[in-house]
C-alpha cells in the first residue's frame, strides 16, 4: 500500500471481503424490512400527518427490536439497495434428437431483481404422452452450464401438468413455461399446455432464507454502516 501511494498517490484502503459481505446482506436485509414496514403505515395512515407519525413509530420500533440507533435506521430506509442474482436459474429439457438431458437457464448470475417475465416455448417428447414433468435447477459451480451434472435441483421445485391429450402421430403437445423472480427472490414458474389450458405453478424463495436474512439483520448491530 506504501508502494500504492508514492507512486500512484493513492491512499488504498484495505477490506475483509467476508466482512463485505456481510455488510451488504445486513443493510439489503434490514432496508427491506423498514421499507416494507414504512410502506404498510404510509397504506394504513388516514392523512399525512398520520402516515409521519406512523412511519416514525416504525423507525423506533426497528431501532428498538434489533438494538441499533434510530438514526440508523434512518439511514438504511434512505438507502437505495438493489438485489441481483448469485447464480443462474431454470428448466430441465430433453432433447429427442440426441437422447441429451440438459438444463435450459432463464434467469442468471448478476440479473437484476425482479427479472421480469422470461419465457421458454417447449414441448411433450412423445405424441401419446399425457403428463410432463417439470423440474426446477440452480447453478451449481462459480461457471454456468446447461449440463444436468452442473445444477443442483430446487427442493419443492417440481411438479407435473397432467391431462394431456394424446396427439396425432407427428404432432406434440406444445407447452408456454414462463419463469420470473421478484425483488425479494421469490421464484414463479408458470406451465400452461396450450391445447386444454392445464397448468402448473411453482413458487420457491431463492434469495436468502428467513435464517440467513435474520442473521443479516441481527449483524447491522455490529457494522458501522456509512455511505
Amino acid at each position: 500500500s506504501a508502494r500504492l501511494a508514492k507512486e500512484f498517490g493513492w491512499d488504498p484502503q484495505l477490506h475483509d471481503p467476508e466482512l463485505a459481505v456481510a455488510k451488504g446482506a445486513a443493510i439489503f436485509a434490514l432496508s427491506r424490512v423498514v421499507y416494507k414496514m414504512q410502506r404498510e403505515a404510509e397504506e394504513n395512515a388516514g392523512s399525512d400527518a398520520e402516515a409521519e407519525r406512523e412511519v416514525a413509530n416504525v423507525i423506533t420500533e426497528v431501532a428498538r427490536q434489533y438494538g441499533i440507533s434510530e438514526e440508523t435506521v434512518r439511514h438504511l430506509s434512505g438507502k437505495k439497495t438493489h438485489s441481483v442474482l448469485s447464480k443462474a436459474f431454470g428448466v430441465g429439457m430433453h432433447d429427442r434428437d440426441t437422447g441429451r438431458d440438459y438444463v435450459k437457464h432463464l434467469a442468471f448470475a448478476n440479473d437484476p431483481l425482479p427479472t421480469g417475465d422470461r419465457t421458454l416455448p417447449a414441448e411433450t417428447i412423445d405424441h401419446n404422452q399425457t403428463e410432463v414433468l417439470i423440474q426446477l435447477y440452480e447453478q451449481a459451480g462459480t461457471v454456468v452450464s446447461d449440463e444436468r451434472s452442473a445444477n443442483n435441483p430446487l427442493d419443492d421445485g417440481s411438479g407435473c401438468i397432467t391431462g394431456i391429450p394424446p396427439q396425432p402421430v407427428g404432432k406434440l403437445a406444445k407447452i408456454d413455461i414462463v419463469m420470473s423472480i421478484d425483488e425479494d427472490g421469490l421464484l414463479q414458474l408458470r406451465a400452461t399446455e396450450r391445447s386444454t389450458g392445464n397448468e402448473l405453478i411453482i413458487r420457491i424463495t431463492v434469495g436468502l432464507s428467513t435464517e440467513q436474512l435474520g442473521h443479516a439483520i441481527n449483524a447491522v448491530s455490529k457494522i458501522s454502516i456509512s455511505g
